[in-house]
């Protein structure tokens, strides 16, 4: 089965780039992160280099709201390893159940 994910996103290398709406992921094997972190990179046809949880963001009330992430994004270098493009920020919110 697949979920749609909405996000949030900033960081100054997102500057001009269009982004989706929302990720697709697989519930059975893909954290809601990771789907959206791969939703990014490949819409600007670079690879996820590393991706970080950055806490938890809460509402006016106190409750938790958003997980935050950075993620740091490039290209395979020919020498192995890859080339940093840049960092991208952004929320996932939180299921309420």
């Amino acid at each position: 089965m697949r979920e749609r994910v909405t996000f949030e996103s900033w960081g100054g290398w997102l500057a001009g780039r269009e982004l989706p709406a929302y990720a697709m992921r697989d519930v059975d094997g893909e954290t809601r992160a990771g789907a959206v972190a791969r939703s990014i990179a490949s819409s600007q046809g670079v690879h996820v280099i590393t991706c970080s949880s950055q806490g938890t963001s809460l509402d006016g009330r106190g409750h938790p709201e958003a997980q935050h992430y950075q993620a740091t994004v490039g290209r395979p270098s020919p020498g192995g390893g890859y080339d940093v493009d840049g960092e991208v920020w952004f929320a996932v919110p939180i299921e309420v159940r």
